[in-house]
């Protein structure tokens, strides 16, 4: 009919349409309709099946029932759609499905334009029940059950682990050099005193000495035990810092001042760095 409406036909179309609804919630119809001149689409009977279908589509299931009642005898090409009015209750059903989770007995009927009697084949079909304290209400769907836990577990091997090790490597050295230019630029301290915090800080005291604490560690043997000594050590040395800290801001004009600052505030040397 869009490329030929010399040979469009009102009735043929109307069966178009009725089918199309009957197939919701598929897009047949708004495709279908989409194809029909605009003109024609205002015009009677057509009009009425659009409005129909349009009612369908916002859920205005009630109005529905009521405007077919009165069109059945304008339009005889709804009786002659087999199922139709079946189709219309299982895409209704499909709505009541996905949105409710309790509905009330009354209204479950009327937008179905059943009788409470026949209400019991629906259940049954659909597996709703009613809820056993208020007959009232029908109990349609219960989201929590459905919800399933996932535990999601992530696999890194040591070859991926691997890969980045480059990386890793050159974005350390990379913040180790802007600590350095940091301390000689901005701090300027000597260089002699940045080769003494840069060893600090990639020499003995990170990798190095690793191997030394561990040896001290095997050596201790006190009635304390072993570790709760350096424990209580390491301590007393983070503290320490924040004495020095005090200290540096009177010092702040000396190099053996800003020296021994950064040096024992090592994350305030790369944090500049970085920004």
């Amino acid at each position: 009919y869009q490329f030929n409406p010399s040979h469009y036909q009102t009735n043929v179309t109307i069966k178009i349409l009725l089918k199309a609804i009957a197939n919701l919630p598929h897009p047949d119809f708004s495709l279908c309709k989409y194809l029909i001149e605009p003109d024609k689409l205002r015009e009677e009977p057509l009009s009425s099946v659009v409005a129909l279908g349009n009612q369908l589509e916002t859920c205005d299931f009630e109005e529905f029932w009521q405007n077919l009642a009165s069109t059945k005898s304008s339009i005889p090409a709804i009786g002659s759609v087999m199922g139709f009015t079946d189709s219309v209750r299982k895409f209704i059903c499909h709505v009541v499905g996905i949105s409710y989770q309790k509905i009330k007995t009354d209204q479950l009927c009327r937008i179905l334009d059943i009788k409470r009697d026949q209400l019991a084949v629906y259940l049954e079909e659909y597996g709703w029940k009613l809820v056993p304290d208020d007959p009232s209400h029908v109990f349609v769907f219960n989201y929590e059950e459905t919800i399933k836990t996932r535990n999601i577990s992530e696999k890194i091997g040591f070859p991926q682990v691997k890969q980045l090790a480059p990386v890793l490597q050159n974005a350390a050295s990379d913040c180790h050099k802007r600590a350095n230019i940091y301390l000689l630029e901005v701090a300027r301290l000597k260089p002699a005193y940045v080769s003494v915090i840069s060893f600090s800080r990639t020499g003995v005291g990170r990798r190095d000495g690793r191997p030394l604490i561990g040896l001290l560690l095997s050596c201790t043997n006190t009635r304390f035990g072993k570790t709760r000594p350096w424990i209580l050590g390491s301590s007393l040395c983070g503290s320490l810092p924040v004495s020095v800290h005090v200290v540096a801001v009177a010092a702040a004009e000396t190099q053996a001042g800003k020296f021994a600052y950064y040096l024992l505030m090592q994350p305030g040397v790369s944090a500049p760095s970085r920004q």
